[in-house]
C-alpha cells in the first residue's frame, strides 16, 4: 500500500493525529476550512480503516472509469475506420 503522506497534506496529518498546532502557529489559529479538512479526511479513509471495503470501492470506481474511457476511445477508433 502507498504511504499515507503521499495523499494527505502535512498540515492535515497534524490535525488528524490531534496536534493542537503545527509548524509553530498559534494554538488558537486554524486557517483551514471545514470542507477542506473533510476532503483531506476522505482521502485518508483507506489508510484509517482495517476493512478493505472502502479501498475496494475506490479501486472499483477507478477501474470502471478507466474501462469507460477505453470503451469511448474504442468507439471513436471504430468510427474512424472506413
Amino acid at each position: 500500500m502507498f504511504s499515507f503522506h503521499l495523499f494527505v497534506s502535512c498540515d492535515f496529518q497534524f490535525h488528524l493525529v490531534g496536534h493542537k498546532h503545527s509548524r509553530g502557529l498559534d494554538i488558537h489559529y486554524d486557517g483551514t476550512i471545514e470542507e477542506d479538512r473533510l476532503t483531506e479526511y476522505v482521502k485518508a479513509i483507506p489508510f484509517l480503516t482495517i476493512d478493505p471495503t472502502q479501498r475496494l470501492k475506490q479501486e472499483n470506481a477507478e477501474l470502471r472509469k478507466t474501462q469507460s474511457d477505453y470503451l469511448a476511445e474504442l468507439g471513436e477508433l471504430k468510427e474512424e475506420l472506413p
